[in-house]
């Protein structure tokens, strides 16, 4: 009883909020902002390579069929939008009264179902906490995530080294990060060479921004289900804004290739997506040479040296994976719970086509914490293919 009169309170306050949201009356669209930025780099067509994607233990997902082929490459271009807002708990954009759909991953789908409905409906019930002059948001629900931070958040970066086409020098704006900070997004920054002194971690309700810098997206959205959701696509020139700057920092670093061409990224044995039979795993992949590693041991750039000397990668599906992109023609086997939905892989599906000479997803029986009990002699029979030599 108590749910369901909430859920009437709900759609009293906000339901009609939320058809304007869908009608596209309560927010700020992608063309519509565009028409007021400066263009970067022209919209194209991008292509998603697949045929060195295979997948072992479950039959080939719809998805795989709709991401191969071309696509819409984004392009990229710059906003600086006067006298907007910061509202809620995701920094969400706020400009003449409508949500800047840019800062919250370009849809309508995640602003109703992650975003902050009572902060943006009643913002105006909320003081002002502070008023800066200008500032780059990349804060949101998901850049807390060590995937999302790199492959979606570090790209809006460029946006600091193309605002001198706006006359904004690139150590002007100030930084919105999650708070609290996760310890990864701290070491990225500093790659990049940002002041911790302009980092702003969000931990208000209402922010004026005398101007609002606001970078396109560096991903384009496939609509394969939902037309206000959509599945991001991934073009080569952003992750590779982020691969040289990160390569570039850890130069003269690089761990010893013959100590690191072979790596198994494993998981921590608590927690979910684990393996039942981590061990049998492990001794069949020592045998050809595998050594194990745990990314959340290392830091960001002796993640990004290792990755750089790999030619083999065993992997427990995670967001570590990102970090192929500092990689070159690895081959690859991912380690994926079978009952997963492949919405949660693709993406790296995408960041092996550029990077990763082979891919192959072996679906593994899992339990519902994700335990996996991994098919040694399937492991084995991938091995004996990636493991032949390179061509």
């Amino acid at each position: 009883m108590i749910r369901q009169l909430r859920q009437a309170i709900s759609g009293l306050v906000y339901g009609s909020w939320r058809r304007a949201v869908v009608n596209g009356q309560a927010v700020i669209g992608r063309k519509e902002l565009e028409q007021r930025s400066t263009t970067l780099l022209p919209a194209g067509r991008l292509w998603i390579r697949t045929d060195h994607y295979h997948i072992h233990g479950m039959p080939t997902p719809p998805l795989l069929e709709a991401l191969a082929g071309e696509q819409d490459d984004p392009g990229a271009f710059l906003a600086v939008l006067p006298e907007a807002e910061l509202i809620g708990r995701n920094a969400t954009a706020v400009w003449q009264n409508r949500v800047v759909l840019e800062s919250i991953f370009g849809s309508a789908g995640y602003l109703l179902h992650h975003g902050d409905p009572r902060a943006l409906r009643l913002r105006r019930f909320h003081s002002l906490h502070h008023r800066w002059p200008l500032a780059l948001v990349l804060a949101n629900h998901l850049n807390s995530n060590y995937f999302h931070w790199v492959a979606e958040a570090l790209p809006l970066l460029e946006a600091l080294d193309q605002a001198s086409v706006l006359g904004i020098a690139s150590t002007e704006p100030l930084l919105v990060v999650n708070a609290p900070v996760p310890a990864f997004v701290w070491q990225w920054l500093d790659i990049f060479g940002i002041d911790a002194k302009r980092v702003r971690p969000w931990t208000h309700h209402r922010v004026r921004v005398e101007r609002l810098l606001m970078p396109s997206l560096r991903y384009g959205r496939l609509i394969d289900e939902d037309p206000l959701w959509g599945r991001h696509l991934y073009p080569r020139w952003a992750l590779d804004f982020v691969r040289q700057r990160a390569l570039r920092a850890v130069a003269g670093q690089l761990f010893l290739a013959n100590d690191n061409q072979r790596i198994f990224l494993s998981r921590p044995r608590v927690g979910g997506r684990g393996l039942a039979n981590h061990d049998e795993v492990l001794a069949c992949l020592q045998r050809q040479g595998f050594k194990e590693v745990f990314a959340e041991h290392l830091s960001v750039r002796e993640q990004i040296a290792l990755f750089a000397s790999i030619t083999h990668l065993v992997a427990i599906h995670g967001a570590g994976m990102v970090n192929l992109i500092f990689s070159s023609r690895v081959r690859l086997i991912e380690l994926f719970p079978a009952h997963r939905h492949f919405g949660f892989t693709y993406q790296f599906l995408q960041i092996s086509a550029h990077f990763c000479d082979r891919h192959h997803l072996l679906a593994c029986p899992a339990d519902a914490q994700q335990t996996m009990q991994v098919p040694i002699d399937q492991l084995d029979m991938l091995l004996m293919s990636i493991l032949q030599p390179l061509h």
